[in-house]
């Protein structure tokens, strides 16, 4: 469970590529991922490569 524990830093890179795949990056309130850049902020977040996917990880987390 990485939950608040991730920099955006960390996952920049990753994110790019899910983006430019046309897949999907949340927040913990689902809407689209956009972080600042200091060192103190922490996310949480959800990825998916399409909407079908999402919404299976969203029944099983609820």
């Amino acid at each position: 469970d990485f939950r608040d524990k991730i920099r955006i830093q960390d996952i920049a890179a990753g994110c790019i590529i899910v983006k430019e795949a046309g897949g999907l990056l949340l927040d913990a309130s689902l809407n689209p991922l956009d972080a600042d850049l200091s060192y103190e902020t922490r996310v949480s977040f959800i990825a998916a490569s399409n909407q079908k996917i999402l919404d299976e990880i969203m029944s099983q987390i609820n």
